[in-house]
């Protein structure tokens, strides 16, 4: 019942993620410029992570951030990079194929990662039906693909 519950946990915050990157591509449209319609969802999101942070932990345990290695701290790069790459496909190629085609990237580079083992997660084999999911998710993205070009005709 657990893991029923984190899975649809998961499905919600891919959810809102559609959501808000595609409101946020709106912003882009209207500001034209991908930099400054992200600068108002980076600093909302510090400002509520700091205030989680400020009400649920305590200020004594930023030190243990030096216990991480310094290229795990770097992971805003990925973020700022993935929000500013949204605001200009989502705008070109629409929600329906960047959010299918991110989400098969997402599934093929975390079986990698679970069979490689890699940043600390742990270990878990490629077999046929990850094989399989992989191969659907591709499917996934050339069907949405193929049902916007035929939408188009």
């Amino acid at each position: 019942m657990q893991q029923a519950l984190f899975i649809a946990g998961a499905f919600g915050a891919g959810a809102l993620v559609s959501l808000y990157l595609t409101v946020n591509s709106l912003v882009t449209e209207k500001v034209g410029s991908p930099v400054l319609a992200s600068l108002p969802y980076f600093l909302l999101a510090f400002t509520i992570t700091l205030a989680v942070f400020l009400i649920r932990e305590s200020p004594a345990g930023l030190p243990k951030l030096s216990e991480v290695p310094w290229w795990a701290l770097l992971t805003g790069i990925g973020g700022a990079a993935a929000v500013l790459l949204s605001n200009i496909l989502i705008e070109e190629i629409g929600p329906d194929r960047y959010f299918v085609a991110g989400v098969a990237g997402q599934v093929i580079v975390s079986v990698l990662l679970a069979h490689f083992a890699l940043f600390g997660v742990e270990e878990n084999a490629i077999n046929w039906q990850k094989v399989v999911g992989v191969v659907l998710s591709i499917g996934g993205v050339l069907l949405v693909a193929l049902g916007n070009a035929a939408s188009a005709e």
